[in-house]
């Protein structure tokens, strides 16, 4: 074990825009963000995952107007996350601002609004969204204790943004959206049946 050396948020934001990895805690789960439009960031990240080009990463957002011009439509990402009490990401059309070394399949963007003071302080420092994948290495759980870090891991990181509150230790709840309505591809700390309930019908269960 290795210790990750435990960053400000200035230091931080300064890391992700150099290019760098850092560890932070979400509202879910801890993870790794690096910056999106930074090539060498999502390059080293795909290696350090194991990533094949066109699987996507999650995206998360301090605000919903962060999100313009990285989805199509901003508004009705905006309703759902206004209607959910908890953790949603979203599989949304992307925008024009993404870049296509991170989404998905059918140029989409998975993006989730997320409270946590570090991923506010990391969206606002560099006024943008940012990678948030989990923090393990392929094929290993996701670690829950940053001071539990693996040395293989830790040396890829260039530290840590953790503080209060502690993550809730689910994975957010994955909704896919698809024409006016939305598939539930993954239940977390949502279930289906809540999330239909407070959209009002428009889920449809995978």
């Amino acid at each position: 074990m290795a210790v990750l050396r435990a960053l400000s948020s200035e230091a931080a934001v300064a890391c992700i825009n150099d290019g760098q990895l850092v560890a932070h805690a979400t509202t879910t789960l801890l993870g790794i963000a690096a910056a999106p439009l930074h090539a060498s960031a999502v390059t080293k990240l795909d290696a350090l995952k194991s990533r094949v080009t066109g699987r996507g990463y999650v995206h998360v957002c301090d605000t919903p107007e962060r999100a313009e011009g990285w989805i199509v439509d901003v508004e009705a990402a905006a309703a759902v996350w206004r209607s959910l009490d908890g953790p949603v990401t979203l599989i949304v059309p992307a925008g024009p601002l993404a870049p296509l070394s991170v989404l998905g399949p059918g140029h989409t963007l998975a993006l989730r609004l997320d409270h946590h003071p570090a991923v506010r302080a990391l969206c606002q420092g560099t006024q943008s969204p940012i990678i948030s994948t989990s923090l393990n290495l392929p094929q290993q759980t996701p670690i829950a204790d940053i001071t539990r870090v693996p040395a293989e891991l830790t040396r890829h990181l260039a530290g840590s943004l953790t503080g209060s509150p502690e993550p809730l230790g689910t994975p957010s709840t994955l909704l896919k959206q698809t024409g006016h309505h939305w598939r539930v591809l993954r239940e977390g700390s949502l279930s289906g049946a809540a999330i239909n309930e407070l959209l009002g019908g428009i889920v449809i269960h995978e």
